[in-house]
């Protein structure tokens, strides 16, 4: 982050861009790893793990869309709709974490 504050005005939208970017595809990187270590059954808790990825980048598909759905109890935005999902995927990582141990 040091780098973005340090970084010419000019340059920090640039390097914001290649930061997410790169932090996308370790992510995705990590993902297949982990479908991988599912499909040769090497980790017990895997399956929970990669679950818990999945609803976690379905989070992400729900706050780049960014409707704003009916209110049943509040009124959420994509953002905040995005971390509710979060959560729950969170627990299926959690989950796995428990039973890979």
């Amino acid at each position: 982050l040091a780098v973005i504050v340090l970084a010419p005005s000019r340059l920090r939208g640039h390097i914001v861009f290649l930061y997410q970017l790169l932090s996308m595809l370790f992510a995705l990187a990590i993902f297949g790893i982990y479908i991988f270590l599912v499909v040769a059954g090497s980790l017990r808790g895997a399956g929970w793990i990669v679950s818990g990825m999945a609803v976690t980048l379905a989070g992400g598909v729900v706050q780049a869309v960014g409707r704003k759905g009916n209110p049943i109890f509040w009124s959420f935005d994509s953002n905040g709709m995005f971390h509710l999902i979060q959560m729950a995927g969170l627990i299926l990582i959690m989950i796995g974490l428990k039973s890979s141990m």
